[in-house]
């Protein structure tokens, strides 16, 4: 079902009201003229020949014939490429653009590929082919340049929605497989549109279109078409609008720019519905497009992608319907011969001889159960005492007498071995100390006295005096003799003297020399 968008629709979906372009009423509007003024006349003078179009494009082709070089070369940037056979394309630049056609002949010369937003400097002769009225640049030599403005903002456009994951499929949201209302955005005078009123007509007859008019190329046209994306999502939920469809019927490069445009991108990637883009042809790619969240390459595919087919559900419906019914009545004759296998059965037939033997089986189950469970008694009752008997020499009190056992028997070893050792370290210090004793007695200092030799100590410091040097004059000496010791002091050179000793005589100190 197809729904025309009202004056209603109009102001909830902000469209301007714009109707289809009528051929008719244009030319009747042109037809009428003020009154005075002349019909069909120019503003030149009326006595001017009158030239039929084809006298008309002879002059204006001997005029460019006349007026430019054999051969002029053009820089600009290639849009709105075709190969058939020929090269046919457009050179243009921010301000005019010019078409250009290069014949198979020189193509197969050229070694540059015209790409669409590829800058290039062509060389060729200016032709007016009066059939059609057009200025052609025939090509015949192509050179590259680098990219063109328009490509260099495309890639520049794509770079920044890349890296924002505006691109990322894990971003896109899905589109319903049965849409109930599908607002279509594109130009009510446009190709496109019959061709997706068509094929969602055919296929799904039950999904309502929802159209939003808007133009899709020109100046202003991508701030319109952005505004509608939000429109239908300002209002789409509650209308049970389920997919946006923005589509139009493709068109050279420069028509296709509104569908480059950011404000437009930011638009398709925040809509809460999903968005389905169709826009050129398969050859053609777009930035609204490359974030929508599905793409179609025409219009038709577009209808396609978004509805379903009817006829094919209703042939999936019989065939389920089919299997249904097949399975219903696999399960009912399975079913049924189970019932009558379970009639056939003897516990349907004879169930007292059933019960019978159950009450068999039962006496006999109880038989075994009481061998069995005397048997189990047996069997505790003789692991109860092993493990009374574990239990018994596992007890605190019989564990610490053992232990106390072993500690005494390790005691009364030990103490054996101390006694022994004590008894052989005893007996060999004393054959230690009477070897000592005999030794001292020998070469000690008493035995040495007893020779008839003394010692001779400082009475003050006790240090032994070995030489005349270590005794001064009155330095008090002690000498040690075998049965007791001797004071003196050390004589000073007069005393010597005095004594009537020759001082030529005196080698010596005299050492029991009387104290004064």
């Amino acid at each position: 079902m197809v729904r025309r968008a009202g004056s209603h629709d109009a102001e909830r979906f902000g469209m301007t009201g714009r109707l289809p372009f009528d051929a008719s009423k244009a030319r009747a509007s042109a037809g009428r003229s003020s009154p005075g003024e002349p019909v069909g006349t120019g503003s030149g003078p009326r006595d001017e020949p009158v030239l039929a179009v084809s006298q008309a494009t002879a002059r204006i082709g001997d005029a460019i014939d006349r007026g430019l070089p054999a051969t002029i070369r053009v820089r600009g940037e290639v849009s709105n490429f075709r190969e058939r056979t020929h090269w046919y394309f457009d050179l243009k630049d921010d301000r005019s653009l010019l078409g250009c056609v290069c014949f198979a002949s020189s193509a197969r010369r050229i070694r540059v590929e015209p790409k669409d937003g590829t800058e290039v400097v062509a060389t060729g002769r200016v032709e007016f082919y009066a059939p059609s009225g057009r200025v052609s640049l025939i090509v015949s030599r192509l050179e590259a340049e680098g990219a063109g403005a328009s490509e260099q903002a495309f890639q520049a456009l794509l770079a920044e929605v890349t890296r924002l994951g505006w691109t990322d499929p894990e971003r896109k949201r899905p589109v319903p497989r049965i849409a109930r209302r599908v607002a279509v955005i594109t130009s009510r005078s446009g190709a496109a549109l019959h061709d997706v009123i068509n094929t969602m007509a055919r296929r799904s007859p039950g999904t309502e279109i929802c159209l939003v008019d808007r133009r899709m190329q020109g100046p202003g046209a991508a701030a319109e078409i952005a505004q509608a994306v939000r429109a239908v999502n300002r209002i789409g939920l509650s209308e049970g609008i389920d997919t946006i469809l923005l589509t139009r019927g493709g068109g050279s490069a420069e028509d296709l720019g509104a569908f480059n445009d950011r404000d437009l991108a930011a638009e398709i990637v925040l809509s809460e519905l999903p968005v389905v883009a169709a826009i050129g042809h398969e050859t053609d790619t777009t930035i609204a497009e490359l974030v929508a969240d599905l793409r179609a390459a025409t219009p038709t595919q577009a209808a396609v992608l978004v509805t379903p087919d009817t006829q094919a559900l209703v042939e999936e419906l019989d065939r389920r319907a089919r299997r249904l019914v097949l399975a219903g009545g696999r399960r009912l004759g399975s079913s049924v011969a189970a019932l009558d296998r379970a009639a056939a059965s003897r516990a349907l037939r004879r169930p007292e001889q059933m019960i019978a033997n159950r009450r068999d089986a039962l006496a006999r189950g109880g038989t075994r159960l009481s061998r069995a469970a005397v048997s189990r008694l047996h069997g505790d009752a003789a692991r109860l005492d092993r493990l009374a008997a574990r239990l018994a020499a596992a007890h605190p009190a019989a564990q610490e007498a053992s232990r106390q056992a072993q500690r005494a028997e390790r005691f009364g070893a030990a103490r054996s071995r101390l006694a022994a050792a004590m008894h052989a370290r005893l007996t060999a210090a004393a054959r230690s100390l009477d070897a000592a004793d005999r030794e001292l007695a020998a070469i000690g200092p008493m035995t040495v006295l007893e020779r008839g030799y003394s010692i001779t100590t400082d009475e003050r410091t006790g240090a032994v005096v070995r030489s005349r040097a270590d005794a001064a004059p009155g330095q008090r000496l002690r000498t040690r003799l075998a049965d007791g010791e001797i004071s003196s002091i050390v004589p000073g050179p007069g005393q010597a003297r005095k004594q009537g000793r020759p001082a030529a005589e005196d080698h010596g100190m005299d050492l029991f020399a009387p104290a004064e």
